[in-house]
């Protein structure tokens, strides 16, 4: 995959994730930045994150460190 690729996708997700936001409620979303802070995070991987916990969703990830807050929370990871 080229860079120009990868930023192209990495845009179409931000998008999504941006999209999704607009559902919820303010308060709901002013919580992100801490979130992404508190772990040392992208705001959207912290945004995948919560919207997972906040809807009580499977999260699917490789990453190890989103997987152990999702359990720690006492969820199942896919």
């Amino acid at each position: 995959m080229t860079r120009e690729n990868s930023q192209g996708l990495k845009q179409a997700f931000q998008w999504s994730i941006l999209q999704l936001l607009d559902l919820l409620d303010r308060e709901e979303f002013e919580e992100l930045p801490a979130l992404a802070e508190r772990h040392g995070w992208s705001c959207d991987a912290a945004a995948y994150l919560w919207f997972a916990l906040a809807h009580q969703a499977p999260l699917m990830t490789h990453d190890r460190k989103h997987a152990a807050a999702y359990l720690k929370a006492g969820n199942e990871i896919l």
